[in-house]
């Protein structure tokens, strides 16, 4: 298994550790004021992110609802499978980690994710190349933000942080809390 991958398993798997165990110290403690009600949704702030509890599932966030309700999600059909595309030279922990939040939420919906690169150079041998002919999220590092689809891509554009609000609006928006 390549180092990147057990990095990214290492990192979901203290994020969501720490979270079981905030929450269920919180069962045992007062009224906690930072908890919030949105739709009809608590959500938590634990460590600096937002946890809400969906059918007994966990879910994390870096903003809230109401920071990302102005942003606009193309409609597109979910498929079984996504590539999550990338320029090699722009993987960094950031993009990583905004991969594994969608990766998170689209595993429990039983879709296939496969990592690919949007160019032959710097790429890992083992990455197919794919571009917007194939049903895939693109994250990628622009100096203009958007989020707009393109042929078959869901393409979340801009710095670390916009892509950060992308991706969690598309997950809020997949479990219906906005």
């Amino acid at each position: 298994m390549n180092k990147k991958v057990l990095i990214t398993i290492f990192i979901v798997f203290i994020m969501i550790t720490s979270v079981i165990g905030f929450i269920s110290t919180q069962q045992d403690s007062q009224p906690n004021s930072n908890v919030f009600d949105y739709n009809g949704h608590d959500f938590y702030l634990v460590q600096g992110k937002y946890v809400t509890l969906i059918n007994d599932d966990q879910y994390f966030f870096d903003y809230t609802p109401q920071n990302l309700e102005n942003i606009e999600v193309p409609f597109f059909n979910l498929a079984s499978k996504y590539y999550f595309i990338y320029n090699p030279v722009d993987l960094d922990d950031n993009m990583n980690y905004n991969m594994q939040k969608l990766n998170q939420l689209l595993s429990i919906n039983n879709v296939q994710i496969v990592l690919a690169c949007d160019k032959e150079e710097n790429c890992d041998a083992n990455s197919p190349i794919k571009d917007c002919s194939s049903d895939a999220f693109y994250f990628k590092y622009e100096d203009n933000n958007d989020l707009y689809l393109e042929n078959k891509c869901v393409v979340l554009e801009g710095n670390g942080e916009d892509i950060s609000k992308f991706v969690d609006r598309i997950n809020m928006n997949f479990l219906g809390i906005i």
